[in-house]
């Protein structure tokens, strides 16, 4: 696709524009546009402000930028319109970029999930894990916890091997991604997928990635079944008290989109499960209030929508 670049701030705008439509400039060069879209007037007008900027930095070919555009067409934020296609695009044209070995990532992410979810998305090669690897290799940690995790067994596209799972989830703990912690803690635990079984090593990384409430429900589920931990009924409900409130701390303290979402649910699933519908039914009404539609979904279910 033919477009202008801008000689003095390295925009790419559409071609019929006689100035560049952010910095004003009438230098321009013609150039073959390396992005899935060049930069619209009227295609950015009904953005919001923060979707403008990132759209704009994304228009520079500015990697990071253009992830963030991307999730923002995935999730139709921000007043983007809503497309699956175009966040593929833009996810792949950030590959080419600095800053956007990341865009590996969400391309395999919508690959992964693309019978459920991502139906424009085309099928490219077998599974995710290629572009996963390619993305592990410029340095994504993203791409390499989500491949552990693949290779673990989780996932459409997974290919389960145990020895690749400890390198790829071993290497992005290292380098300090909390999912991946959490994976290897469960694995520790367990002592499953060829990890030595150590209830001491999974501690350490539980606290390490500061998501405790993972590690009272793993150690709760441990003690209850004796799988991983000898049984023993009184610390199992002892673990289900530190679970709910560490549950319900982190609802009280995280940003409200991410309590909303992230622990309102988690709530209501545990009040549900000690047969209190009432009070699940609260923290339930409270994630839809937030605009998460899995509280709807479960509010249905419970016959109270």
């Amino acid at each position: 696709m033919d477009c202008r670049k801008c000689l003095n701030c390295g925009l790419f705008f559409e071609n019929t524009g006689a100035k560049c439509p952010v910095c004003g400039s009438a230098r321009y060069e013609q150039s073959s546009c390396p992005l899935p879209m060049p930069y619209s007037v009227s295609t950015a007008l009904r953005y919001t402000a923060k979707g403008k900027q990132v759209y704009t930095d994304a228009c520079k070919c500015k990697g990071a930028a253009m992830i963030e555009y991307g999730q923002m067409l995935a999730a139709g934020t921000e007043g983007v319109s809503r497309s699956a296609r175009e966040a593929y695009d833009w996810y792949q044209a950030a590959t080419r970029y600095h800053g956007g070995a990341d865009g590996y990532y969400w391309m395999g992410l919508m690959l992964n999930n693309r019978e459920l979810t991502w139906r424009s998305v085309p099928t490219l090669g077998d599974d995710a894990i290629p572009l996963l690897r390619r993305g592990a290799e410029l340095g994504s940690v993203r791409c390499m916890g989500f491949l552990g995790a693949l290779y673990l067994g989780n996932g459409t596209a997974s290919a389960r091997d145990d020895g690749l799972a400890y390198k790829y989830l071993s290497d992005a703990a290292a380098r300090g991604d909390k999912g991946s912690m959490v994976l290897m803690a469960q694995c520790h635990l367990d002592g499953s997928h060829g990890f030595e079984h150590n209830a001491a090593r999974a501690k350490e990384l539980y606290e390490r990635s500061g998501m405790l409430y993972r590690m009272y429900g793993d150690f709760r589920r441990a003690y209850s079944t004796g799988r991983g931990l000898p049984c023993d009924p009184a610390k199992a409900r002892e673990m289900g008290e530190k679970y709910l409130e560490e549950l319900k701390r982190m609802h009280r303290t995280a940003p409200r989109e991410i309590a909303t979402y992230g622990y309102a649910c988690l709530i209501g699933d545990e009040y549900l499960s000690r047969g209190d519908t009432q009070s699940a039914a609260a923290w339930y009404r409270t994630a839809m209030n937030g605009g998460d539609i899995m509280g709807s979904i479960k509010l249905r279910n419970l016959n109270l929508l």
